[in-house]
């Protein structure tokens, strides 16, 4: 799986962002980076955006690359915190609800990670 990414994500994520305009985005934006990120400099990057952007960077203390799964972020809380202004509890669903909470009109926050990062989901952007 990481060959996977490195050899393809990499090239076509690189590709796609630097087709775009990111002065047009219009919607908030959030990076959420580890301090201890190994396998690239999302710190630095996740810093200049915000500068550049004004885009928010929240930095995972003592977390590595994949500091959103698992234990050491609750990507959910910190999206609540950040776009909907909530003041965070921590966000516990189970299964595929791990880190969503349910809105109004049954819209979600957060999102399936397992489900987002499969080879087969990628896939289907080519």
């Amino acid at each position: 799986m990481v060959k996977f990414r490195m050899e393809e994500w990499l090239d076509f994520g690189c590709d796609y962002v630097n087709s775009l305009d990111l002065s047009e985005i219009k919607i908030p934006v959030i990076t959420v980076v580890g301090s201890d990120d190994r396998a690239l400099p999302s710190l630095e990057e996740g810093r200049r955006l915000e500068k550049k952007y004004g885009w928010r960077c929240h930095v995972v203390e003592g977390g590595g690359h994949g500091s959103t799964v698992g234990g050491m972020c609750d990507l959910g809380k910190v999206m609540g915190e950040v776009f909907w202004g909530e003041e965070g509890e921590e966000e516990v669903g189970e299964g595929e609800w791990r880190g969503m909470k349910r809105r109004e009109g049954e819209m979600v926050g957060g999102m399936g990670v397992w489900e987002y990062w499969g080879k087969d989901v990628f896939e289907r952007f080519d």
